[in-house]
């Protein structure tokens, strides 16, 4: 329940990367979660309650990551599916981040995990 993801204004937003990240659009999401579960993959829900930090995460290993919106957040019904939940820290005064910048940190970290481990 969320933007399209070939509307005109994700693609402007995205800088290009669009074309070069793989995308998925699920209709159960659910479904999805338990099928990726099952691949083998670890599920990292963020939520800002959770007691680990997004770089206590081995990201070395197949993750699927969900974000909630920066309203509501995530799911209780996703963040229960998770094998791991984990927030990221602000600052005294910042209540929120937009799911991108959330979602680039973590990205982030798994890239750096990844280099610096091979």
């Amino acid at each position: 329940d969320s933007v399209d993801v070939d509307s005109p204004k994700v693609l402007r937003a995205s800088a290009g990367q669009w074309f070069r990240v793989a995308t998925a659009v699920s209709q159960d999401l659910k479904a999805t979660v338990a099928q990726s579960q099952q691949a083998g993959m670890q599920v990292v829900a963020t939520l800002p309650t959770a007691t680990l930090t997004y770089w206590d995460v081995d990201w070395r290993k197949p993750s699927l990551i969900l974000l909630g919106n920066e309203g509501a957040g995530l799911s209780p019904d996703l963040a229960s599916m998770a094998d791991k939940q984990v927030k990221i820290p602000l600052s005294p005064g910042v209540e929120s981040l937009n799911v991108a910048i959330a979602a680039a940190l973590m990205m982030y970290e798994a890239q750096r995990q990844i280099i610096r481990n091979s």
